[in-house]
């Protein structure tokens, strides 16, 4: 049976007030959209939880690992997913940047369920390392990363999100980005139901839905507009958690009252020797 808590260990004594302050600066600074956001978010993971030093034995990391991150919008889960993705030198694909992509092209040219559209869009997943390389959606050959947080493709995502045969395709288009990577983590809504079924390990976060909105006008505070709504969980996310928590991997964590860092800690536990 899944964990359901935090931090099993919490931060070292001491260090607490550091880890609040930089988790809050975390939240506040990964703002902005496509690459900027990314990057930011790469950058305060890089100096919250910087890789083990090589003498804690790297040499262990060479094996698969799968990891799948869900939960409802602003809960932390894609924060967590590129801080586990910086930590463990793992591959990270967010899986709603691809449904981004889609509500874009379908805004420009008639696509439908089927199609070639695949052919057409690349969405390079974010890789491990030092200075990893940044996610990239390229359509047509234009990289269009930035361009998919506009207030037009938020309203055509929930088109595309709520039609089951585009989420048929995405789906079946990003299990076969997962299966060229032998470690990936996977973040979105249904990754433990749909996307990475077999994943080591499934987490799934939640939070207060006050502290969620909260979270979310933190981040998007810059950007007048950018949607701050952060809505009750989803039939969905109701039925992902379920069956997170009955995973004998499966971990539920409420971020409510944790930092990043804790969270990050209590998944790191959580896997153990996995990683």
């Amino acid at each position: 049976m899944g964990l359901v808590g935090g931090d099993p260990q919490g931060p070292p004594p001491g260090d607490a007030d550091r880890h609040a302050g930089l988790a809050g600066a975390a939240r506040g600074r990964c703002g902005g959209t496509g690459r900027t956001r990314v990057a930011a978010c790469w950058h305060l993971w890089h100096t919250l939880m910087p890789p083990p030093h090589p003498a804690e034995g790297f040499s262990r990391m060479h094996h698969g690992l799968a990891i799948s991150a869900d939960g409802p919008s602003a809960s932390g889960k894609t924060t967590l997913a590129y801080a586990l993705a910086s930590r463990l030198r793992m591959h990270m694909l967010d899986t709603g940047l691809t449904y981004r992509a889609v509500a874009y092209a379908a805004l420009r040219e008639p696509i439908s369920p089927g199609g070639p559209l695949f052919e057409l869009l690349r969405h390079e997943v974010a890789a491990p390392g030092a200075r990893p390389a940044l996610p990239a959606v390229v359509y047509h050959g234009e990289d269009i990363t930035d361009a998919i947080w506009s207030p037009e493709v938020e309203h055509q995502l929930r088109v595309i999100s709520a039609d089951p045969a585009w989420r048929h395709d995405i789906t079946t288009h990003h299990r076969m980005i997962i299966d060229r990577h032998e470690r990936m983590i996977v973040v979105g809504r249904d990754c433990a139901t749909a996307v990475m079924t077999n994943a080591d390990c499934h987490v799934f976060l939640t939070a207060n839905e006050a502290i969620r909105r909260q979270r979310r006008r933190l981040q998007y505070r810059a950007m007048p507009g950018r949607t701050v709504s952060a809505g009750p969980a989803t039939r969905l996310d109701d039925a992902t958690r379920e069956h997170v928590s009955s995973q004998p991997h499966g971990l539920v964590l409420d971020t409510t009252f944790l930092s990043t860092s804790a969270t990050v800690r209590a998944v790191l536990h959580h896997l153990g020797d996995h990683r």
